[in-house]
Order: C-alpha cells, then structure tokens, then sequence
C-alpha cells in the first residue's frame, strides 16, 4: 500500500477495478494472521488490495469520467488514521 506524505488530507478506499467506492471488509476469524479480504459490491472485485485516494482526487476522477461540468456532490465515509 502506498500512502502520500502529505497525511492532512482525508482519504477514501475505492475498488481497484472499478473505482467505485463501494468496498466492504469481509469479517474473518483468521484478520491476525491473513490480509482483510475487500469486497466490491458493484464489479464483485473480491481481494485484499485497494486504492487509498485523497477525497478532492476521488470527486475530480468522477467529474472527469462522467463528462460533468458542474462539480459532483459526494458522500463519503472518510477514513481517519490513527496514527
């Protein structure tokens, strides 16, 4: 996993397929020895990578995929580092 030095900014776990955000964490009695395995529910990517995106790149990624001119509104679980 890749992290950006700059850790003031939020950040958002996106499908690495599909770039949707719409991971879940699959629960699993053996977390303490093996990787979280994620599940998306769009594309049914199931896995233990994700993409970590700043929210501002996620909402711009968007705008750019759909052709919007107007700025895209998104709601967003934001991750926080307990560092």
């Amino acid at each position: 996993m890749i992290r950006r030095e700059n850790h003031s900014q939020s950040v958002i776990r996106v499908c690495p397929i599909c770039l949707k955000s719409t991971l879940s964490i699959q629960p699993s009695f053996l977390t303490f020895i093996v990787p979280s395995t994620y599940s998306c529910s769009n594309c049914d990517y199931k896995g233990p990578i994700f993409a970590e995106v700043p929210v501002e790149d996620y909402i711009q990624l968007l705008n750019e995929k759909e052709g919007n001119t107007e700025q895209l509104h998104v709601n967003v679980d934001i991750i926080e580092d307990d560092e």
